[in-house]
Formats: C-alpha cells, structure tokens, sequence
C-alpha cells in the first residue's frame, strides 16, 4: 500500500478537544468579565446616589442657633432633589431632612441612570433610606444635636 498523505481520525478528534477546551477558556473568561463589568457599574452608580444624597444633605445643615438667618432649601425642610427627566423627588417623611430616623428616599431612583441601570428597568427592584442618629458632641440634644448619617441602597445585582 501507498502511503497517504492525511491525519488519522485520532489526530483529527485531539485537535477538535483542543480547539473545543481553548475556545470553552476563552468563552469563559469573556463572560465573567461581562458580569464583573456589569457589578462595577452597578457599584459606581449605586456611589453615585449615595454621594449626590450625601451633598444634598450638607443644605440642610447650619450653623445659624438663632434662627434669624435660617431659610430652608427649596422652601421646605423635607428633603427633596429636583431632576431634570423626573422633577422633584422627596422624601417620605415630610419633616426635617435631619431629624432623627429612617428616612426613605427610594423614589429619588427613577431618575436616570438609576431606574434602568440600578433598579433593572423599576424602582420596585431596589431600596434606598438613610438613618439619622443624633449624638451629643457637646451642644446638646434635640436640634443641636450632632448627626451621623447613614445609607442603605439594596438593588439586584
């Protein structure tokens, strides 16, 4: 017999379990990298809410005991962000943005990009409050009182 230049059927099915495990790896790390990405966003945008909540606040703070110069942010005490695509979002709570105790601040996520980049598309996917605990740093209780703030953002990863 001749010899026929060729691959045996062997060769022929380690190179396909080759290929297959190679591109299995390759597929592999792409798609974890997918997901890594999509949790990072989710992240930055989640400390994104949180800071802009964060600097919202600081207009409800001030140093002003008399009350002669105290004026309240936009008119009112309650904490509320004004957006350009959802307009004015407030808290539940209708009393002082510092007032001691959960404050839910939820809605202020149908905005963009936290409705559909956080939330999944709806609001009802996540959760955002923030608490409020006085503490006495030396100017008393009550409205004197030094504030810790402290945030609370569920979302679906």
């Amino acid at each position: 017999m001749k010899k026929r230049k060729g691959l045996t059927l062997v060769e022929v099915v380690v190179s396909v379990l080759i290929t297959a495990m190679v591109t299995m790896a390759t597929f592999s790390i792409f798609t974890s990298s997918m997901v890594s990405q999509k949790k990072s966003d989710k992240r930055e945008i989640s400390g994104l809410a949180i800071k802009m909540v964060q600097e919202a606040l600081k207009n409800y703070v001030t140093s002003d005991t008399s009350g002669s110069l105290i004026s309240a942010p936009q008119g009112s005490w309650r904490f509320c962000i004004n957006f350009v695509d959802v307009g004015n979002q407030c808290d539940t709570y209708t009393g002082w943005a510092l007032q001691a105790g959960n404050h839910n601040i939820t809605n202020i996520l149908q905005s963009e990009p936290f409705k559909t980049k956080l939330c999944n598309g709806s609001v009802a996917n996540c959760s955002f409050t923030y608490t409020i605990t006085d503490s006495d740093c030396g100017f008393g209780w009550g409205l004197n009182a030094c504030k810790q703030v402290s945030f609370t953002l569920n979302y679906p990863d």
